[in-house]
């Protein structure tokens, strides 16, 4: 460790030169990972990025911070940057942060928001009513097959808009009766 010392130093020298230097970065940060300072390399990566959000090698780098951190959250939308800006992303890294990030947002409760069961609905609703309209049009024209097609496609939408936006809201105030505050994440100790 004593080797590496004076060579992290000059980097971090360069690096306060130059934050915008990703390959500098990036070197510095693995450094500093490999010498067991995981703040200090997060710290230089935050840099980096803020300075340039397409720093596909950065947010690699920080993704696997982030997956020691254990901050799954952080960690899946860093592979996904990465990915996005043409970095190389192992798929492992990329699915076990996905995996852990959907555990995390299962385990504090999440659920579909009241809106998004609301328009769940709607546009089913709005889509039966179109079908049953382009049904009438077909029955005036003599398409009597296309009719009942068009209306059974009209019912189908109409009672599976029912089914998951209808019947969810009603199950979700069930539950909330039932059990309030089933859906809020467990209260965590304060940190001393």
């Amino acid at each position: 460790m004593s080797d590496s010392q004076p060579t992290l130093q000059e980097m971090e020298g360069k690096f306060r030169e130059n934050a915008s230097d990703i390959e500098l970065a990036v070197l510095l940060a693995r450094g500093y990972m490999d010498a067991g300072n995981i703040n200090r390399a997060k710290e230089i990566l935050d840099k980096t990025i803020k300075v340039n959000e397409t720093a596909g090698p950065a947010l690699a780098l920080r993704a696997e911070v982030l997956t020691i951190r254990h901050d799954w959250v952080g960690a899946e939308r860093d592979c996904r940057m990465a990915r996005r800006a043409g970095a190389q992303v192992s798929w492992n890294l990329y699915l076990k942060s996905a995996y852990f990030r959907w555990l995390k947002i299962s385990s504090e409760g999440w659920r579909p928001e009241m809106i998004s069961r609301i328009a769940s609905l709607v546009m089913c609703a709005a889509t039966a009513i179109l079908l049953a309209g382009m049904g009438v049009r077909l029955l005036m024209q003599g398409a009597y097959i296309g009719f009942f097609l068009s209306l059974a496609l009209a019912i189908g939408f109409f009672l599976g808009g029912l089914a998951v936006g209808g019947i969810s809201l009603w199950l979700k105030s069930l539950q909330d009766k039932l059990s309030p505050g089933w859906d809020l994440p467990p209260p965590q100790a304060r940190k001393k």
